[in-house]
């Protein structure tokens, strides 16, 4: 009872009770319910699965030539499920450009534009036209190589066409090449080059975690370097945020004091193992020592016995 009232107010300004009656009134043709009727739901399904993964990669993704290669590695390794989603978001995409061809030619070989369908076919053809664009713009997103020579071989073909081809590569490039490439192609090598920072910082991280863990398993007291490495492991939290958002000199200025602090806790640990082998040595060499008196006093304690017992006798 009380929804009514909120159902009348947007009726009053949407009209929505005309739309459900529009809706009563239009017949669905008969069809034997074959397996080419579902692909137009099944484009628009993956539609749907575009929208949502792609507004999930857009709180990450950094539409810059210098940015967006190392925003959709960060996407990928370093968010959860990152990975995951990228791949429905391109498979999806390859997908639903599938089903709408498919779909297409359902329709003109089963001839369901004629008449009165021939607006629907229109604009069918127009949607095609639109995704298709969608699909070949987004190829380029990721900035990496494959996705620069694939647009300029794209926008290309497009530009041999007589008299309308050079405007047209013009409008597709935004310029007479394939702009940001070059920038593109200096942000792929720095961000190679902060990512292999970084896993310099987890290969330290990871060494000292190993020696150290390593020195307190053999019963060395290691807490404090273990406490303090938690500093470089912020420092790679940090990094890994500066990674996809920043320049090299940025990622370097906090890398450097991570590679510290785990060298620190790599000596750390080598210093507790060496002091503990020292241990094990002494160890050694006193009980072998404390054997060797032993066996002294043992040997003095026969010859005393021995005098003793001819003395006896004598």
């Amino acid at each position: 009872m009380r929804i009514r009232p909120l159902t009348n107010w947007l009726d009053e300004r949407l009209s929505i009770s005309s739309l459900t009656r529009l809706a009563d009134k239009k017949e669905v043709p008969v069809h034997r319910h074959s397996i080419w009727y579902y692909f137009g739901g099944m484009a628009l399904f993956l539609f749907v699965v575009q929208v949502t993964t792609g507004i999930l990669l857009l709180l990450y993704y950094r539409p810059s030539a210098e940015n967006a290669f190392e925003s959709v590695q960060f996407i990928i390794t370093e968010v959860k499920f990152g990975w995951l989603i990228r791949s429905i978001h391109s498979w999806s995409a390859n997908l639903m450009i599938a089903t709408l061809f498919i779909h297409m030619f359902s329709v003109f070989f089963l001839r369901a534009y004629h008449k009165p369908r021939e607006i629907t076919w229109v604009s069918g053809a127009v949607l095609l036209f639109i995704v298709i664009c969608f699909g070949f713009s987004g190829y380029l997103l990721p900035w990496n190589k494959l996705a620069f020579f694939a647009t300029k071989v794209g926008t290309e073909i497009a530009g041999v066409v007589p008299i309308v081809g050079h405007p047209v590569l013009r409008f597709l490039r935004g310029g007479d090449d394939v702009t940001g490439a070059t920038q593109g192609d200096k942000g792929f090598v720095a961000a190679g080059t902060m990512r292999s920072r970084i896993d310099e910082l987890i290969a330290s991280i990871d060494k000292s975690q190993s020696i150290l863990n390593l020195a307190e398993r053999k019963g060395m007291e290691v807490s404090k370097p273990k406490f303090e490495l938690k500093g470089a492991t912020d420092a790679l939290t940090h990094a890994r945020v500066l990674i996809h958002s920043s320049s090299t000199t940025e990622v370097d200025k906090v890398i450097e004091p991570g590679m510290d602090v785990a060298n620190k806790g790599y000596q750390a640990g080598v210093g507790a193992l060496a002091e503990l082998s020292f241990r094990r040595k002494g160890l050694a060499v006193s009980l072998l020592f404390i054997l060797f008196l032993a066996t002294l006093v043992y040997l003095k304690i026969r010859q005393i016995e021995a005098r003793q017992q001819q003395t006896d006798v004598g």
